[in-house]
C-alpha cells in the first residue's frame, strides 16, 4: 500500500473513532450486546494472534467503554491492527485486564467516492 492510502486511512479512520466516540448521536438508540472475543493476557494476543496474522498497529486512540449491563464505563485504547499483505483489519479494544476482539475487516476499501456510493452519502444534502 503507498504511504498516501496508508495516511488518508489513518486520518479518516481516526475521525470516524472520535466522532463515534464523542458524539451523542447514539444516545436515543438501543444499547444491545453483541458478542466480542476477549483474552486477558496481551502477551498471548500479541504472539499467537498479532504475529501469526501480521498484524501490525496502523492507528489507536482513546474511548470510554462500557463493561457491563449496569453501564459502568472504563478508560479504554482501541487500536486498528492491519495487515498490508491481505488488505484486512482487526478492531481491537484495550481495557482494565483485557484486549478484546471488537471485529474484522477484509477488503478494506480507502476510496472515499466508493465509501460514500455505499452509504449513500450526499456531500450536498
Amino acid at each position: 500500500m503507498n504511504i498516501v492510502k496508508w495516511l488518508f486511512a489513518t486520518v479518516v479512520t481516526g475521525l470516524v473513532l472520535v466522532g463515534l466516540g464523542t458524539s451523542n448521536l447514539f444516545a436515543k438508540d438501543e444499547w444491545v450486546a453483541k458478542p466480542v472475543l476477549c483474552n486477558d493476557s496481551h502477551d498471548a494476543v500479541r504472539e499467537n494472534f498479532y504475529y501469526p496474522e501480521e498484524l501490525v498497529p496502523m492507528m489507536g486512540g482513546t474511548t470510554r467503554t462500557r463493561i457491563n449491563e449496569k453501564g459502568d464505563e472504563v478508560e479504554a485504547v482501541i487500536f486498528i491492527m492491519f495487515d498490508y499483505e491481505n488488505n484486512s483489519a482487526a478492531l481491537m479494544e484495550y481495557h482494565t485486564d483485557f484486549v478484546c476482539a471488537l471485529g474484522f475487516m477484509h477488503n478494506m476499501e480507502f476510496d472515499t467516492d466508493k465509501l460514500k456510493e455505499y452509504l449513500n452519502y450526499d456531500d450536498n444534502r
